[in-house]
């Protein structure tokens, strides 16, 4: 591949400035640039705003609902996190691609759906343990699933939410006793 082609295939470097802060960027590779004096920079959150709202004002003839629907550019960068994550990237590798220091930041943004949570266990589950041996995959014995339940009981007791003193049986005297464990 040529080196032109090499620049034409990947997001070029340019700047952005910052209303907030009044600061300029160093040169990142934004997505959404324009050239501005001869040179490209960022788009900024108000051009975006304008051509989301005119794109929007382009639906309402196919579809009405559009005219009382109201985005912004950052419920495309939410809906760009979701999308991201739930197609299998890393949430730390989706925080670094948004910017974002602390990764509880992106879980904010991603809108996490319980079948999403399942499908994705599952595929976990599967790569997993087709790197294993099957022989590590069977069926607990009814001793050892006791003592796995058991285990989580003592826990439970330890963690807190379980009124009986730790290592001893629930009395079954009287109903509240029964009810605390």
């Amino acid at each position: 591949m040529s080196t032109a082609a090499a620049r034409r295939s990947t997001v070029p470097m340019c700047i952005r400035y910052d209303l907030h802060e009044k600061v300029w960027s160093e040169p990142l590779p934004y997505l959404f640039q324009n050239l501005h004096g001869g040179g490209l920079r960022a788009m900024s959150t108000t051009t975006m705003w304008r051509m989301i709202r005119r794109a929007a004002e382009g639906l309402i003839d196919t579809d009405p609902r559009f005219a009382e629907v109201k985005f912004a550019p950052h419920d495309f960068r939410r809906l760009f996190a979701t999308e991201l994550v739930n197609s299998g990237l890393p949430i730390h590798i989706g925080a670094a691609l948004l910017g974002h220091l602390n990764i509880q930041t992106t879980r904010g943004y991603v809108a996490v759906f319980d079948d999403d949570v399942v499908r994705h266990y599952q595929q976990f589950l599967d790569r997993r343990r087709a790197q294993r041996p099957e022989s590590e995959y069977r069926k607990p014995t009814e001793t050892e699933w006791s003592e796995f339940n058991e285990h989580f009981d003592k826990r439970r007791v330890e963690l807190g939410s379980c009124g009986r003193p730790y290592g001893t049986t629930a009395s079954t005297n009287t109903p509240a006793s029964a009810a605390r464990c």
